[in-house]
């Protein structure tokens, strides 16, 4: 999606008159992880005793952009999260955020996390939250690590002016003004659900497993932590395109991670037409050189 520039304002009053330019305001909410350094940002909160939060943000999270100009613009909010808490800001649109999504189940945005000083998640937070309910809630995380999970239901978001016509800010008279991820699954770039597992292991199977080569190009379409449903979307992928798919199995810091690739192309632009194809029907993935991998 092309970024839009928001916010910009130029006024010329006569020949040689000085330049204005209006830019939003920066939050006052600063955010210094992102979804490639989630491990770094968490550990970092372990080691100084800070609690650990994350915000799964898009570009075209209406509500999102709310918070920026309320929420995240308190003062004591801002002061207590800079002293308090580590944060990342996740963009459920880049590859690794989609990873994320999936671990996390993110359905709606925005989704907010808070783990505490031990790395434990404490809070869920789905849709708007006002900085008071946010600050209260830290505060509370500070001490007390609530079994299960609670998750805070959206509130009551102020009214904000429009950023753009076709992002409307939510309405003040909706019961719930969270944003549904509309190009996120919890397991590809924006492609169908995985088809049902099995509900029973009987019966016969033929598994043919090849060690792949490193060569060429292909389509990276998906990563799983969960080997059944990586088979399952290869699966259908094969059925869908008659490519063959590849697995890569991966680790990251905590877990095994199953990447999947559809196609092996001798070039990068045969990859990019195959990668158009999916594009079409709404799907979407990222061109890789398998022997970089």
């Amino acid at each position: 999606m092309m970024k839009k520039i928001i916010g910009l304002v130029v006024a010329v009053a006569t020949v040689g008159a000085t330049v204005l330019v209006a830019t939003k305001p920066t939050m006052k909410v600063g955010f210094t992880g992102n979804a490639s350094t989630w491990d770094a940002a968490k550990a970092q909160a372990e080691t100084e005793n800070k609690l650990f939060f994350v915000d799964f943000d898009a570009s075209y999270c209406a509500t999102c952009r709310n918070m920026e100009q309320s929420t995240y613009m308190d003062n004591n909010l801002a002061n207590f999260m800079r002293q308090n808490v580590v944060a990342a800001r996740v963009d459920v649109q880049d590859f690794d955020g989609v990873m994320l999504s999936q671990q996390y189940e993110v359905e709606a945005l925005p989704t907010m996390l808070i783990f505490d000083s031990k790395g434990k998640l404490v809070q869920r937070l789905v849709g708007f939250q006002s900085a008071s309910n946010l600050l209260k809630l830290m505060q509370q995380a500070q001490t007390v690590a609530p079994t299960p999970v609670p998750v805070v239901e959206p509130e009551r978001a102020k009214v904000v002016q429009p950023l753009a016509k076709d992002e409307p800010l939510p309405n003040n008279n909706s019961n719930n003004n969270s944003n549904v991820a509309p190009n996120v699954s919890p397991s590809l770039f924006g492609m169908p659900e995985p088809k049902t597992a099995p509900t029973s292991p009987l019966g016969l199977f033929e598994i043919v497993v090849t060690r792949a080569q490193r060569s060429g190009y292909s389509v990276q379409v998906g990563a799983y932590n969960n080997y059944e449903t990586a088979l399952d979307q290869a699966d259908m992928m094969r059925e869908l395109y008659g490519q063959k798919t590849i697995l890569c199995v991966d680790k990251n810091a905590t877990e095994t991670i199953y990447k999947l690739f559809v196609g092996v192309f001798p070039t990068r632009d045969e990859a990019n037409k195959f990668h158009g194809v999916l594009r079409k029907n709404k799907m979407n993935g990222l061109v890789r050189d398998l022997n970089s991998i």
